[in-house]
């Protein structure tokens, strides 16, 4: 009988202690719902708690067109996954290194964050829902996003320095682009391995874009079910110029 008790003693031990890694020095916490931090000191005392988890959205600075004064997020370094991340007028925040551990989200808004120049930090995320980036005037390419191979919305606008978008060349099916206003964006090569564009293709005020041949793969197989609007860019090429090999200019 006792060697019994022992016996189940150890298996519900084990048992136990499996749910956890035990090189994770961050046991699971979850934070039911969203939470709003519109100062580093709101970043500083959320991160205290060490969650690992939220179910809803975090909002990193807050929306009223005044920039927050958050200058890093180092306190949220235990964070795995929420349901989406939302930056919104963060003109100082430059380090986001402390986002490093996430590896599942839906949704990713990057708003007005003048002093971000890239999104690095983000490559672990394999899918991502709805990618959107718009007003970050320092942002330079996408590379974080290069483990990405599906998502159902990209909408890419006004980001002035923005060079490339290489950092989706592994997305292969989409549902919604629009890249607009974008005047240091030259061409599209990062869209060259999507195969598949179910409602919209809009790109359209890129000063600077001559070169569209990063849809030659969604054009030459007849992948876009929906709408093409390509106009006002530096050279704006129509399906059928796609088709014939004028892809650039």
């Amino acid at each position: 009988m006792k060697k019994y008790l022992f016996i189940s003693t150890l298996i519900f031990f084990f048992t136990s202690c499996s749910s956890e890694d035990p090189d994770d020095p961050f046991p699971t916490k979850t934070y039911t719902g969203s939470v709003r931090l519109c100062s580093q000191q709101d970043v500083d005392n959320f991160g205290a708690n060490n969650y690992t988890h939220i179910t809803r959205n975090i909002h990193i600075g807050c929306n009223d067109d005044v920039s927050s004064n958050i200058t890093n997020l180092d306190a949220l370094i235990t964070l795995r996954n929420a349901n989406g991340i939302y930056f919104l007028y963060n003109d100082l925040l430059s380090n986001i290194d402390g986002l490093s551990n996430i590896n599942s989200l839906e949704e990713l808004f990057v708003h007005n964050c003048d002093a971000m120049m890239n999104l690095d930090v983000f490559t672990n995320l394999t899918e991502l829902g709805f990618l959107y980036l718009t007003g970050n005037n320092l942002l330079l390419n996408l590379n974080g996003f290069n483990n990405i191979t599906n998502t159902k919305y990209i909408i890419i606008d006004a980001n002035n320095s923005l060079v490339n978008i290489n950092g989706l060349r592994n997305i292969t099916n989409t549902k919604y682009i629009e890249i607009y206003a974008n005047n240091s964006l030259v061409n599209i090569n990062g869209l060259r391995n999507v195969a598949s564009v179910l409602y919209r293709l809009s790109i359209y005020n890129n000063n600077s874009l001559t070169d569209l041949c990063g849809l030659n793969n969604l054009i030459s197989n007849d992948g876009l079910s929906g709408t093409y609007t390509v106009n006002n860019n530096g050279y704006n090429p129509t399906e059928q110029d796609i088709l014939d090999g004028k892809c650039s200019n």
